[in-house]
């Protein structure tokens, strides 16, 4: 591991104690920044402004969350009974996104999982919003599946998610990984 671009070093003094990084970025601040935050193929370069951008990368994440599934969804009628195309398109794109995340944990590529699972979904839902989708059912169905998929990369996290959202639900239990179904991807209406 590489600290600021200079080789870690005790009689230099030149290192990151992890407990300190712990403690100010977080567990899985920490963790996402060193899953996703450089190419797997180099050799890590412990940044402190791009672990604490990170961070705040976690925080966001959890608002987005809260909005979504709390004020936002509040509004929304509890089940639209006549699916729009808008509907299909995010099922599709849960499906496929499930798919791509199983693939690449498959492949270990750890960082296009994050991608699709962390980033990729949250904008899928901006998009599904921004369209006038409105479906409380499918977009609590949507979010599910990204905390599942998300929990071995941030996991703290999404146990304290989980217990505050689908605390009926046990979402992150051994064996709850999200199912996809090919039939329910339709690459042209993504």
């Amino acid at each position: 591991v590489i600290l600021e671009g200079k080789k870690m070093s005790k009689s230099e003094k030149h290192m990151v104690f992890w407990n300190k990084a712990l403690e100010e970025y977080g567990v899985d601040g920490a963790r996402l920044y060193i899953a996703h935050g450089q190419s797997p193929f180099d050799n890590f370069d412990w940044k402190a402004n791009i672990a604490k951008e990170y961070s705040k990368k976690i925080g966001k994440f959890e608002m987005y969350v809260e909005r979504v599934l709390g004020e936002r969804n509040s509004h929304l009628p509890e089940r639209d009974l006549s699916p729009k195309v808008i509907d299909h398109w995010l099922t599709s794109r849960t499906h496929h996104t499930t798919q791509k995340v199983e693939d690449y944990l498959k492949n270990a590529e750890i960082r296009w999982a994050i991608n699709e699972s962390f980033f990729g979904m949250q904008n899928d839902l901006k998009w599904y919003f921004l369209r006038r989708g409105e479906n409380s059912t499918l977009v609590r169905d949507f979010v599910r599946t990204q905390l599942t998929l998300l929990y071995p990369f941030i996991p703290a996290t999404i146990e304290n998610m989980a217990q505050k959202y689908y605390s009926t639900e046990d979402i992150i239990r051994e064996g709850s990984w999200p199912k996809y179904d090919p039939k329910h991807i339709d690459e042209k209406e993504e």
